[in-house]
Parts: C-alpha cells; sequence; structure tokens
C-alpha cells in the first residue's frame, strides 16, 4: 500500500498545477467546493485541519471565516504552492503529510474536514481512526466523499443508451469504454466506500455519526456537454434531494455522501 501512496504522492507532485487550474475551472468542482459554507460558521473559532487539502482552496475559505486551519496534504507540490499563495492568511498553517498517520498528538484538533481525499486512501477507517484521535471531546469531523454504491453502475449508464451493435463501430465509445476500464482499476481511488461501510467505520472508533447522499445519477449530462455549468450541477442537486425526501430508498444512491461525526456525544447525532 505504501507503493499507492508514493505513485500518489508522485503523480501530484508533478502535476499540482494543471490539477488547480483544473480545480478552479470545474462547474463541478466549485459546486462542490459550495458545501462547505454551512461548516464555516459551525467551526468558527475552531482549530481545523482540511485532510487532504490540496491546493488549498477550501482551506482558505475556512480561514477566512474565522478557523484556525492547518491545510495537509501527502503532496509536498500542493503544500508550497499553498503556502506560496496564501501567505497573507495568518491563520493557516501547511504540513506535508499522511491522512492514514497524522502527524498531530491525541486531542489537539477541534474539528476535521475533507472533501474527497478518504477515497484517495487505501485504508480510509485508519483516517477516521486517526482523526478520532486528534480531536478533542465534542470534536467533528466532517466530509464529503464519492459514494461507491452508484460509482461501479454509473461506468455502465452508456450501455443503456447505445445499441450493442453500434458500439464497436464508434470510435468515441471505444475511447469512453477505455476510460471506463481505467476508472475501474484506477490506483488513484482505492478507498471508494459505501455509507453503510462509513457508518461502521465510525462506530468501531465510538464516534456518533449521521451519512447522508447528494445528487443522484440522474442523466449522462457530459453527453451533451451540460457538465461545464453550475447551473446544471445545482439543479440536480435540489432535484436529488426532492426525490430523497419522497423515496426514502434513494437515501444512500446519490453520488456523493455527507459525512456528519461527533466525538464523546452519544446523544449530539442520530444516524
Amino acid at each position: 500500500m505504501e507503493s499507492i501512496k508514493a505513485r500518489q504522492r508522485q503523480h501530484y507532485d508533478l502535476r499540482a498545477q494543471e490539477y488547480e487550474s483544473k480545480t478552479r475551472r470545474s462547474a463541478y468542482s466549485r459546486v462542490l467546493r459550495s458545501t462547505v459554507n454551512p461548516w464555516v460558521a459551525r467551526l468558527s473559532g475552531r482549530r481545523v485541519l482540511d485532510l487532504g487539502c490540496g491546493p488549498g482552496i477550501v482551506t482558505e475559505r475556512m480561514a477566512a471565516g474565522g478557523c484556525g486551519v492547518i491545510g495537509l496534504d501527502i503532496s509536498m507540490q500542493f503544500v508550497r504552492r499553498a503556502r506560496e499563495r496564501a501567505n497573507s492568511h495568518g491563520a493557516i498553517g501547511w504540513v506535508q503529510g499522511d491522512a492514514e498517520r497524522l502527524p498531530f498528538s491525541d486531542g489537539a484538533l477541534g474539528a476535521v474536514i475533507s472533501v474527497g481525499t478518504l477515497h484517495h486512501l487505501p485504508h480510509p477507517e485508519r483516517a477516521v481512526a486517526e482523526a478520532t484521535r486528534v480531536l478533542g471531546d465534542g470534536g467533528w469531523m466532517i466530509a464529503r466523499e464519492t459514494n461507491a454504491t452508484p460509482y461501479r453502475s454509473a461506468l455502465d449508464f452508456y450501455d443503456v443508451l447505445i445499441p450493442s451493435w453500434a458500439r464497436s463501430k464508434m470510435e468515441w465509445w471505444r475511447d469512453k469504454r477505455r476510460k471506463r476500464s481505467e476508472a475501474e482499476n484506477d490506483e488513484f481511488h482505492v478507498g471508494i466506500r459505501t455509507c453503510a461501510q462509513y457508518r461502521e467505520f465510525f462506530a468501531r472508533v465510538g464516534m456518533q455519526v449521521r451519512v447522508s447522499t447528494q445528487t443522484l445519477p440522474l442523466f449522462p449530462f457530459s453527453l451533451l456537454g451540460l457538465h461545464r455549468h453550475d447551473v446544471t450541477w445545482r439543479v440536480v442537486a435540489w432535484v436529488s434531494d426532492v426525490l430523497a425526501l419522497a423515496f426514502p430508498s434513494l437515501r444512500d444512491k446519490g453520488w456523493a455522501q455527507i459525512i456528519d461525526a461527533q466525538k464523546g456525544a452519544a446523544d449530539a447525532i442520530r444516524g
């Protein structure tokens, strides 16, 4: 597993600038980052760890909202770029480190946040245990994560739309199949887990947790190029919320999981 982490570290070190640029341009990423807006006021005044901070976009937002934030990432280049760009934010510290072996003492933090990091880890359950260890009593871990339930099946979604006789004749379809195969074996997404698995991970370390999902895979928006627009993802999220309220069986089927856990507060959260 260390070799996977080493390859990931090398990959993001080499592509830090490219990844940051892509993240800032992506409509989906912009809407995803808006997830943290409610977290800012809630965690203001706490010492917060941004787990897998990447280029530090979320870290900066938390600092601007009054949190004392530490951004941690496995990539030294991400940490360097974030530190250079955000040096005016005195409330931010930057650390290169491993989410599964955090360089903090027990109970040192008031909160841990994570936006799309846990599914990159070989053992996300270890990161959950580490986050629990470094949180003080009453501390929160809040995360937005990819959900394994729709992830694999969604890769076959186009199969429903295109007749089998036509697939082998379409060059773009062959490219799509190759990309799907790569995604299924992508060593950078080795930690994708279901809602039930995350509930188990947190229960195992004594955290009280609520897991909910957002954004059902309602339509292949990339087919029409609609995924490039913020409004598309906002509409999909709104429709997903309405459907999940109407049909409880859909509540674990969204693309993204919102994980909300607290340490040492048995009655604080009911999941």
